[in-house]
């Protein structure tokens, strides 16, 4: 492990990876176990600051000091969407051609009807620094990408990231929450009859084109001139 060099989160680089003890009130029980961040790739929010990066986050059960530690950790679900509200359209200024579109992309579920996102975007703050400096650092470019990522949309665009702020006290609770949620499943939709869940996407559509309707007169009566 070199010394850290990249406390401005704006400075990371594909393939910059940094690893901490887990430190989360809420959940104690994982305190004994590692998180990894790894940069993935930058998303551009807004044209006044520099691109955020994008980042994997890996929870290993052991200390972390190679590459091959990295590779044995398991991935860190953000979030698990089902099947049938994949293409719900977040803006609400969808069209239906745009839907159909959208429900022709190939996806890869798990068994129970999910799909998986992973990537976080991490926010700048004052204090990134601070958390950064008693991080573990590795150049670890060769990383493997979940195969069954998905990407969610907005505004007809894959541009949809969880987010995280690195200092703030409650970063370990919201992570381990997605991993508790997520990764092992307890989520209340993991437990619902598939049955159930067909029947539920079954009657999704309508409420997707009545929502796209609403939020096109709401747009048209706050703000008719654009």
């Amino acid at each position: 492990m070199k010394k850290l060099n990249k406390e401005n989160i704006t400075n990371w680089e594909i393939g910059d990876c940094f690893i901490t003890p887990i430190k989360s009130k809420e959940y104690p029980q994982y305190n004994d176990r590692y998180l990894i961040i790894i940069c993935c790739d930058y998303y551009e929010y807004t044209k006044k600051r520099k691109p955020c990066p994008l980042a994997y986050l890996k929870i290993s059960n052991k200390e972390v000091n190679s590459e091959k530690d990295i590779d044995e950790a398991e991935y860190i679900i953000s979030e698990a969407i089902h099947m049938g509200i994949r293409y719900f359209p977040i803006s609400g200024m969808d069209t239906e051609a745009d839907i159909e579109k959208k429900k022709k992309v190939k996806v890869y579920p798990d068994e129970y009807g999910f799909l998986k996102e992973y990537r976080v975007m991490i926010f700048p703050d004052k204090k990134n620094k601070e958390f950064i400096q008693n991080c573990k650092y590795i150049k670890y470019e060769n990383f493997e990408r979940p195969k069954e990522e998905f990407f969610h949309w907005q505004d007809g665009l894959k541009s949809y990231f969880r987010g995280a702020v690195l200092p703030v006290e409650w970063f370990f609770d919201r992570i381990m929450h997605w991993y508790r949620l997520y990764n092992l499943r307890m989520l209340v939709y993991y437990h619902f009859p598939l049955e159930e869940m067909q029947q539920h996407e079954d009657n999704l559509y309508p409420l997707i084109v009545k929502y796209k309707d609403f939020m096109k007169e709401w747009k048209e009566k706050n703000y008719p001139n654009k």
